[in-house]
């Protein structure tokens, strides 16, 4: 059994909803989580500003989001859309899927006029962002926009975990990530031959109500199993039992593969 495993704990969607909101509050109080990803898009931003903005226990990032996948819960850019056209559909919201930046190529500049916008909005509510990430990995259909990333996130002295994707750059994955809560057991099934080493995990935690089943069925029961998963102290009892520690981004070391 390894003695030395860091963990990188992350929450991703913070301001989406409510249920969100309140998902990742019970997170945090449990302890595990350590890293929460903002959408300065999301319709409930600004309660998780008055929830969260003033902690320092807690390391803040953008999660940058240039689409809206849902079908009846939509959000459009912090910018003008009139300043961003190539982004946005005739309605004024994002495009649905990244693949659809495929079919209609976005101009690297309005994307990181976008990004530039959504970094001001959370600054302005009072977030601490230390890092940036990609909702949805656009890089997959915008090969152009890892250098532009690169350039803007030192600009702005933030933590650049990459444009592919959370786990395809930034250290490596813990095991099973993706599919950790939904599985009984296999967190400790995990721990018991871990290596030693430095992992991330993220999570999408979001309480299964009404509101979160706006993004369908199977997507509320998910993201309620990371929830009981980020929030039981069973998960604490076993971090301890096999010494692990769950880290901030900005107490990481430096990825362990190069950040496109």
């Amino acid at each position: 059994m390894n003695q030395e495993i860091k963990l990188i704990t992350r929450a991703d969607d913070l301001g989406s909803t409510h249920s969100t909101n309140l998902a990742i509050e019970k997170a945090i109080a449990n302890g595990f989580i350590k890293n929460v990803s903002v959408m300065a898009v999301g319709l409930f931003v600004e309660e998780a500003a008055e929830m969260f903005a003033k902690r320092n226990d807690i390391c803040f990032g953008l999660h940058a989001a240039i689409n809206s996948e849902w079908d009846q819960l939509k959000w459009g850019p912090v910018s003008d859309p009139s300043k961003v056209p190539s982004l946005v559909t005739d309605n004024g919201w994002f495009y649905p899927r990244t693949l659809d930046f495929y079919f209609h190529p976005p101009v690297i500049v309005e994307i990181m006029l976008e990004m530039q916008a959504q970094l001001d909005k959370l600054l302005h509510l009072g977030f601490n962002i230390r890092y940036v990430d990609f909702h949805m990995a656009p890089g997959r259909y915008v090969p152009s926009l890892g250098e532009a990333m690169r350039e803007w996130a030192a600009k702005n002295s933030l933590i650049n975990i990459g444009v592919y994707g959370t786990m395809a750059c930034f250290y490596r994955p813990f095991p099973l990530y993706d599919e950790i809560s939904m599985l009984p057991g296999a967190f400790e099934s995990v721990l018991k031959k871990l290596p030693a080493g430095q992992y991330i995990y993220v999570g999408h935690p979001a309480l299964d109500t009404e509101e979160t089943r706006l993004c369908g069925e199977y997507n509320a029961y998910r993201r309620n199993k990371d929830t009981e998963f980020v929030s039981s102290p069973e998960t604490m009892r076993l971090c301890e039992k096999y010494h692990v520690t769950p880290i901030r981004i900005d107490q990481a070391e430096a990825p362990i593969v190069p950040v496109v």
